[in-house]
């Protein structure tokens, strides 16, 4: 199985210094495909018309599965993921930015508020869209972050870290 697929992404970035204000809109995936060949798939059928009356008088299935393995060419339509952010810096190096990440009808805004010292970066992030709270820390070209969706009793917590190489 290989699929092969296009897509456009594209951004639009305004940036007022005098302000320190920025605003940035992004798509992603738009009019975006993949043609998959031979993808795997299941065709299953399941009759429950086998049942007896059992001892204790209650109804027993014995139900009969059959179904066959196929493959098939496939057209994958990816939805269109749009983003919307403006920020805004203020005195002592602190800037609040306000988001909205939108997909299939679903809209997800969120707030983050960072503090820069020198080439430090400490943001505080709290996302609406799974109820989540982070914290990130960057020092030039390395990043690392912790993101829960909860405080208290936090089901699931994600850790990232990269390093941007310049060559």
């Amino acid at each position: 199985t290989y699929g092969i697929g296009y897509g456009l992404h594209f951004g639009l970035l305004y940036e007022n210094k005098t302000y320190a204000f920025k605003m940035q809109f992004l798509v992603n995936d738009l009019f975006s495909r993949t043609h998959w060949n031979n993808l795997p798939y299941s065709l299953v059928h399941i009759k429950t018309e086998n049942q007896i009356i059992g001892d204790n008088g209650y109804v027993e299935y014995d139900p009969t599965i059959s179904g066959w393995e196929l493959y098939k060419d496939y057209k994958q339509i990816i939805e269109a993921k749009y983003h919307i952010d403006i920020s805004k810096q203020f005195d002592f190096g602190y800037e609040v930015e306000i988001g909205l990440d939108s997909m299939d009808y679903l809209h997800m805004p969120y707030v983050s508020i960072a503090k820069e010292f020198d080439e430090k970066r400490v943001k505080i992030l709290y996302e609406h869209r799974f109820h989540s709270i982070g914290a990130s820390y960057e020092d030039k070209n390395f990043n690392i972050s912790v993101l829960s969706n909860g405080f208290a009793q936090a089901s699931a917590i994600g850790i990232s870290g990269s390093y941007l190489y310049r060559f």
